[in-house]
């Protein structure tokens, strides 16, 4: 009976953790709450959105409205993975790109 008690005490401090990190956790449906989440401006959620490094149907949907709703688990996994890094070396690739083909660099 005691292992029994003990692994309901666990369960119930348990439970009481989850409620309380749900008192810190951003809503990362919204835009603004992903912008402060990722710590990215305005300019550059947009840049992500419009280059395709936040992908549709992959880190957020449309809804009914055509308003963009974005996916938590997407969100978070796009930061754990460090796609903020990985987006700044696309870009500046594609910036190379543009220079290569002006003559610019060689």
């Amino acid at each position: 009976m005691f292992l029994e008690e003990r692994l309901d005490q666990i369960l119930e401090k348990q439970q009481k953790l989850e409620e309380m990190l749900q008192l810190f956790i951003p809503d990362l449906t919204k835009k603004k709450s992903v912008e402060h989440f990722l710590q990215i401006s305005r300019q550059t959620m947009a840049t992500y959105l419009n280059d395709g490094v936040l992908k549709k149907d992959v880190h957020y949907y449309l809804d009914d409205k055509g308003a963009q709703v974005f996916i938590p688990n997407a969100i978070i996994e796009f930061k754990k993975s460090g796609g903020k890094a990985k987006a700044r070396k696309t870009r500046m690739g594609k910036k190379m790109e543009v220079l290569e083909q002006m003559g610019v660099c060689v």
